[in-house]
């Protein structure tokens, strides 16, 4: 599932009159993931932007009885239309970005400038608020000359118990990792991912005698062909022995890859708030991440290492960790679990947009750092 349709089903748990509505290839599919009230139309083409030519017709009459409105992206033809419903209808609604808003995003963005200045900044500044995931989006808004209230809502995660019975890995990735000690890279395999820096500095670490048994398994699915690039970079620095790549992993290959793993490294340019460093922190994973995370509250934590998107500041926070007892690395793990379910959960981000709309309910100042709400 999509980190929006977590966060819907968070505040359903906490507001009993909540409805969803999106637009989706596989409407079935979305139903059936959710557990609470969530109505789903089919895209008819232009998938990617969730293109159905019978959404205001069945938009209009939902937002006309809502208090609030949640309008999740910044360029899609249903946030477009959520959007100018709101305006004519003259109900609030607020725009959660989800990392669309990122300086690398807006770069993308800005190449269809008229879309930039006629599709979002409106559909910006016209809302109630905006919901940016991190302070570097907000930062951004600010930047952009922004008049409307920021407020910072990070994605969250469900701590559940992900221990897997009889943990086993398919037998192509098991046979690769047989008596290896393994680093997980997971992500989509995109340039901003830092791979062009992560594979050179990987290649360094493992040329030293007492790394030659370690693997980087790469997890992820491709986007745009970027796997041939990647494919190029391992044959260039000479990675096959140490080097796996999975493909996208899901459930219990997933659960099993990280838990095998001794920690996680995401070597990218720029992100919004990132579900897969989430995920490995709810696993007890150290974690090494770049500044483009932008994540500083986990070293602040003690729970990982953060360095500059350069193969030898990578290299260097690899062997650190790698260098480091078994023992020392859990405690680390540990320091990230406790980070995460103090601060980064769904309840949590639920509680703290139910207390944004209290705020808009009741015509008070939006808080840039919003508290939880009692519930």
């Amino acid at each position: 599932m999509h980190a929006s349709q977590y966060f819907y089903d968070s505040l359903a748990k906490l507001i009993p009159d909540i409805t969803g509505f999106c637009v989706s290839q596989r409407p079935e599919a979305v139903i059936s993931n959710s557990q609470h009230n969530i109505r789903c139309i089919r895209s008819i083409f232009f998938h990617r932007w969730g293109f159905a030519p019978n959404l205001k017709r069945e938009l209009e009459p939902l937002i006309n009885a809502a208090d609030i409105v949640m309008v999740n992206g910044v360029m899609s033809y249903p946030t477009t239309i959520a959007a100018n419903l709101c305006r004519k209808l003259k109900k609030p609604y607020i725009v959660a970005a989800h990392g669309g808003l990122m300086p690398y995003k807006l770069k993308e963005k800005r190449r269809r400038q008229f879309m930039f200045d006629h599709v979002i900044m409106p559909i910006l500044d016209n809302a109630t608020v905006v919901q940016a995931i991190c302070e570097n989006e907000h930062q951004c808004l600010i930047d952009l000359g922004l008049k409307t209230p920021v407020t910072v809502i990070p994605n969250g995660i469900d701590i559940a118990d992900n221990t897997v019975a009889n943990p086993t890995l398919p037998d192509h990735i098991e046979k690769k990792l047989q008596n290896k000690r393994l680093v997980l890279f997971m992500g989509r395999l995109t340039p901003i991912k830092g791979l062009d820096e992560l594979l050179p500095a990987w290649a360094k670490v493992t040329a030293r005698e007492q790394f030659k048994n370690c693997m980087l398994a790469i997890a992820g699915p491709d986007e745009n062909g970027y796997l041939k690039t990647v494919r190029n970079l391992i044959s260039k620095h000479r990675l096959h022995e140490n080097v796996i790549i999975t493909g996208l992993v899901t459930g219990k290959t997933k659960t099993t890859l990280i838990d095998r793993s001794d920690f996680y490294v995401l070597s990218s340019y720029s992100e919004g708030f990132s579900m897969a460093v989430l995920e490995n922190l709810a696993a007890a994973k150290p974690v090494i991440i770049t500044e483009g995370c932008n994540f500083p509250e986990i070293v602040q934590a003690g729970a990982g290492l953060c360095v500059q998107s350069k193969r030898e500041q990578i290299e260097n926070a690899i062997c650190e960790f790698l260098s480091m007892p078994s023992a020392e690395l859990a405690q680390i793990g540990q320091k990230g679990k406790q980070l995460l379910l103090e601060n980064y959960t769904w309840d949590i981000s639920a509680r703290k947009f139910i207390s944004v709309m209290d705020h808009i309910l009741k015509n008070e100042k939006i808080p840039s750092i919003p508290k939880l709400a009692a519930i």
